[in-house]
C-alpha cells in the first residue's frame, strides 16, 4: 500500500512541476524572438558550460567562498542517492546495488553520507558567516534575516 501512496504523491508532485514548468515556457514564449539560433563556437560553448557551471570557476575565484562549491557538489552527489530513495519509494525491493558492483554501492552510499555531513557543515558556515561574521558584501543588519531573502529561504 506505500508505494502506491508514494506513487500518488509523485505523480502530484511531478503534474504541479510540469504546470509550472509549462507556464514558465509560456512566460518566456511571450517574449522577443531569438536570432537564429548559436550554433558556432559549440566547442568553447561546452567547454564554458564545464568550467563555470561544473567546475564552479567563479566561486572558486573568491576564496571566502569555497564552501559555495562544497554545497554545490555535496548536493550532487545527495541528489543521486534522492534518486535512489525515489525508486525505492515505488519499488521497495530496488536499490543501486542491484545495478552496482558490491564495492561500489558501498562506497556510493558512504559518499552520499560523507557529502551529507559535508553539505551540513558548509551550510553551518555559511549560517555562521551571515550571521556572525558579517561578510563584507553584506550589509549589517541586526536581524537574522539577510538582507537578500534567497538565503533565508533557501536556509528555511
Amino acid at each position: 500500500m506505500k508505494p502506491i501512496v508514494f506513487a500518488a504523491i509523485l505523480l502530484m508532485s511531478l503534474a504541479f512541476f510540469g504546470r509550472t514548468i509549462y507556464a514558465m515556457v509560456r512566460a518566456a514564449g511571450r517574449g522577443t524572438a531569438d536570432p537564429p539560433p548559436r550554433r558556432d563556437q559549440m566547442t568553447e560553448r561546452v567547454l564554458s558550460v564545464i568550467v563555470y557551471f561544473f567546475g564552479q570557476k567563479k566561486v572558486v575565484e573568491e576564496p571566502r567562498s569555497y564552501h559555495h562549491a562544497l554545497i554545490f557538489y555535496g548536493f550532487l552527489v545527495i541528489t543521486a542517492g534522492t534518486g535512489e530513495l525515489l525508486i525505492n519509494g515505488v519499488i521497495p525491493s530496488f536499490d543501486f546495488s542491484d545495478i552496482m558492483p558490491g564495492f561500489a554501492y558501498a562506497g556510493f552510499k558512504s559518499l552520499v553520507d560523507t557529502m551529507n555531513l559535508v553539505v551540513l557543515a558548509a551550510v553551518g558556515w555559511a549560517l555562521f558567516r551571515r550571521i556572525v561574521i558579517f561578510p563584507v558584501l553584506a550589509p549589517k543588519t541586526s536581524k537574522l534575516i539577510p538582507w537578500n531573502l534567497d538565503a533565508a529561504l533557501i536556509l528555511g
